[in-house]
């Protein structure tokens, strides 16, 4: 089997049919670089909150919130989210697709693929348009599940969206570890 970025180009022999050709896709650090300006983001948070910030960059790898509760546990989570995504605001344009990011999704065009992001559905939807990708057929974002990654939740979810049979069977190409999401 060939892979590309973690996707596979064509399934084996024993999971292939109607129901058995589904992938599961992360955004940041698949189809989206993200990671300089997620950097910049959580460092400026860090900064502006006293916090170190490669602690901060140490925990960012699933939902924003999750992030905050657990490296700065005595500020409210929520009023500490709405500082991030006003951050996220001030990046927009930092969130380019990864070059390869169509011929990925192109290897897709016969099976049944969904994304799962610890980030939220519009602000998805707008960096994979600007970047020339398509809507993913199904979406899973962080405020549709109680435990983000790498919990299995999200892609278990998306496999319920896209009726698979098996989601145990569905690949599931994720970012490197040093990839951010939030």
């Amino acid at each position: 089997m060939r892979r590309l970025r973690g996707v596979a180009a064509s399934p084996p022999r024993h999971r292939r049919g109607p129901y058995r050709q589904g992938s599961d896709v992360d955004v940041d650090g698949v189809l989206v670089d993200s990671y300089l300006a997620y950097r910049r983001i959580w460092s400026r948070w860090a900064d502006h909150r006293n916090l170190d910030p490669d602690l901060a960059w140490s925990h960012t790898h699933g939902r924003a919130v999750d992030t905050i509760q657990v490296v700065a546990p005595h500020l409210d989570a929520a009023a500490e989210y709405r500082l991030i995504r006003e951050l996220v605001t001030h990046e927009d344009g930092s969130f380019p697709v990864y070059p390869d990011a169509a011929a990925v999704l192109g290897l897709l065009k016969d099976r049944r693929w969904g994304v799962v992001t610890s980030g939220r559905t519009a602000t998805v939807l707008h960096r994979l348009r600007v970047g020339g990708l398509p809507d993913p057929p199904a979406l899973v974002d962080s405020s549709q599940i109680l435990r983000g990654k790498p919990e299995p939740e999200g892609y278990l979810r998306v496999a319920q969206l896209l009726t698979m049979n098996s989601p145990a069977r569905t690949t599931a190409p994720t970012p490197s570890p040093s990839s951010p999401t939030g």
